[in-house]
């Protein structure tokens, strides 16, 4: 199951070494070492990708989705931070999770790796126990338009790597607005 062209453990390996592997560049962390990010609301819109995985089997063309995001502004080791996700398919799935993220900044821009576990239906009020538990990885790369806001772009999977056939094995691509509170 190709992700961006790599294989599932080499899109997670990376999206989680990034985590904990790399640092900010010097002068970026220096600006936001003497400032707490505050906590963001991230809404999400875009669309499956209908040849990714298992969708594909139940898809013919692009579904749209929505996902709203938490993500806090209490950092808990090296950047790491604490995120509340939930999110729709207009095929009828949905999923709800919590897992971490960090943000890299370069200037106004700035690089959000994320991961977690989330609960999954593929169609909401008919649950099979084999897709119940999935996990959620990505990326966004956003931009700064005000000291608040942020307009972005950014890809995710929603996978079990297979290891039941009710993997949602769905790859998302979407538009994103971040906000501070």
């Amino acid at each position: 199951m190709p992700v961006l062209g790599l294989t599932y453990a080499t899109y997670v390996s990376l999206v989680g070494a990034s985590l904990v592997a790399f640092d900010e560049p010097a002068s970026s962390a220096a600006h936001h070492s003497t400032q707490q990010a505050p906590a963001q609301w991230v809404v999400g819109l875009g669309q499956t990708d209908p040849q990714a995985g298992a969708r594909a089997r139940r898809q013919a063309q692009y579904q749209p989705s929505l996902d709203l995001e938490w993500r806090s502004d209490q950092a808990w080791w090296r950047g790491i931070k604490p995120l509340v996700s939930a999110g729709s398919f207009a095929d009828g799935g949905a999923h709800l999770g919590v897992g971490v993220y960090r943000d890299f900044h370069w200037g106004a821009w700035s690089v959000t790796p994320f991961t977690g576990p989330v609960l999954y239906q593929s169609q909401l009020g008919q649950s099979a126990s084999s897709e119940i538990l999935q996990v959620r990885t990505g990326f966004d790369v956003k931009w700064a338009i005000s000291p608040q806001t942020q307009l972005g772009l950014g890809h995710y999977h929603l996978s079990n790597a297979q290891i039941t056939r009710g993997s949602a094995d769905t790859d998302v691509w979407r538009a994103t607005l971040s906000w501070s509170l």
